[in-house]
């Protein structure tokens, strides 16, 4: 598997999108994987499905997990379709929900950490309540 196949997979991308670059940057420590739209695509506008045509694209930037030291970033232009019945729509990516700046699987992780920080926050402080005779 090469690095775009082993991404494309790490991002759950569907058929419409692909990887279409990586860079390392070792003195800033990050990897940034540029993510687009495959060619020939067929867009359909996310409200009602209808194939529309692309409007223009707006760039985006998403934190995703950290490739072993290396931060990861994930880029893409996104295009936004022109719909006859809803307007501009802003295609959704696969990787990140709407608005978000963080992947699905960051933002997966940090609430995976926070539970179990609020888990061991609770308990430390029941464990201090026992000692202090409370």
């Amino acid at each position: 598997m090469d690095e775009k196949s082993l991404y494309a997979h790490i991002l759950n991308l569907t058929a419409s999108w692909q990887v279409k670059a990586l860079s390392l940057d070792e003195k800033v420590g990050s990897v940034t994987v540029t993510v687009g739209i495959a060619e020939n695509v067929l867009l359909s506008c996310p409200t009602c499905g209808k194939t529309c045509p692309v409007h223009d694209h707006r760039h985006r930037k998403w934190r995703h997990l950290d490739t072993c030291q290396f931060t990861t970033v994930v880029e893409a232009d996104v295009p936004r379709i022109m719909c006859p019945d809803h307007g501009c729509q802003t295609l959704p990516v696969p990787w990140a929900g709407p608005g978000s700046r963080y992947t699905l699987l960051f933002e997966s992780f940090v609430i995976s950490w926070l539970k179990i920080q609020h888990h061991r926050c609770r308990q430390e402080t029941a464990e201090t309540e026992l000692e202090c005779g409370r």
